[in-house]
């Protein structure tokens, strides 16, 4: 659990180095039992600190309570946002899927998650999210995680600037 998550740290940390393109930043973390962490800011810094905070509590068990971080996420996320979830672990709360995937579609939050480990087995609900949101699910394998932060970045250079849904005529806040 510590490698994962420290993993995803450094990515995270990545990914905000390489960003060109968004300047608000939402961070929520997961797990079991849940408590609800979620910063918004336009700060990279700030996202930093909070990160250089995180550290892998427990662990080995599954499932984690990815739909309620995702959820808090997804409240605190502007409108025409992208969200990127890191599990290792199947959904313990797969019961909110519903709530997160029409929350996002309201929204219009896009939602890729990026699975690592052995995910407890199937966890068809992070497919299903990003199915109804527009998203995709990538599978990290060791060494793999640079070709698919590459591809994500791609993939979000990729996303129109006109909103998923969004009328003829409207514009992007």
């Amino acid at each position: 659990m510590g490698s994962v998550i420290n993993s995803v740290k450094s990515n995270i940390r990545r990914i905000l180095s390489a960003n060109t393109r968004f300047s608000n930043y939402v961070v929520a973390t997961f797990g079991d039992p849940y408590v609800r962490r979620v910063i918004k800011t336009r700060s990279i810094t700030a996202v930093r600190n909070f990160l250089k905070r995180l550290s892998a509590r427990g662990g080995g068990d599954c499932p984690e309570y990815a739909m309620s971080g995702a959820l808090d996420a997804a409240k605190s996320a502007d409108s025409n946002s992208v969200m990127l979830l890191f599990t290792d672990a199947s959904a313990k709360d797969k019961r909110r899927v519903g709530q997160v995937s029409s929350l996002a579609k309201r929204k219009r939050i896009r939602v890729f998650t990026v699975e690592s480990g052995n995910m407890c087995g199937k966890a068809p609900e992070f497919k299903q999210l990003a199915r109804k949101s527009f998203g995709e699910v990538s599978r990290l394998r060791s060494g793999t995680f640079n070709k698919t932060r590459r591809k994500r970045k791609n993939q979000l250079q990729r996303i129109p600037k006109k909103p998923v849904g969004a009328q003829k005529g409207s514009q992007r806040q």
